[in-house]
């Protein structure tokens, strides 16, 4: 596990690539739908609140700063993303604790 929030959790993980079998390390991010309560309107704030951060992520794409999205999708009610892993973002922030 790479970490934990109160909006869910990330993991490491390999993703085999389509045309080249080769293995690419990524981030795996989990969270649920409903994560600040329970209910339909609950579930329309966190679904409103993946959707934006989706589409930053698209618009974002390409930015040499920025962690890059491979996929998303999501399942009855968590959502999961996978992102090419940084492992230049994890040796500075250990740098600077």
């Amino acid at each position: 596990m790479i970490g934990q929030g109160s909006f869910g959790t990330v993991i490491s993980a390999e993703q085999r690539e389509e045309k080249t079998s080769n293995t690419v390390p990524v981030a795996i991010k989990k969270t649920a739908l409903s994560d600040v309560g329970s209910g339909q309107e609950a579930w329309q704030q966190g679904a409103l609140r993946n959707i934006r951060e989706l589409r930053i992520l698209r618009l974002l794409a390409g930015h040499p700063n920025v962690v890059h999205l491979k996929g998303a999708y999501t399942d009855g009610e968590e959502r999961t993303m996978a992102l090419y892993l940084s492992t230049y973002a994890r040796t500075l922030s250990y740098t600077f604790r």
